[in-house]
């Protein structure tokens, strides 16, 4: 299971039963952007690439587990 809470806030994320193992992401939350309509336009975009490269990271790394099985 991943979710995108941080540490600090990770007893207040979703918990799901049974055996998983959990990752906690934490990506700035752009609804605390301010600045003009570009400005956290792009602040967004670059928090949404974040989590791009965190999916790929881990679909790459999930991809080598399962060659090992």
């Amino acid at each position: 299971m991943i979710t995108v809470c941080d540490e600090a806030s990770a007893e207040s994320c979703p918990i799901f039963p049974g055996r998983v193992k959990r990752i906690a992401w934490s990506f700035t939350d752009p609804s605390s952007f301010s600045g003009s309509k570009d400005e956290i336009l792009k602040k967004t975009a670059e928090v949404r690439d974040e989590i791009e490269q965190k999916v790929i990271g881990f679909v790459k790394e999930a991809e080598q587990l399962m060659y090992w099985v």
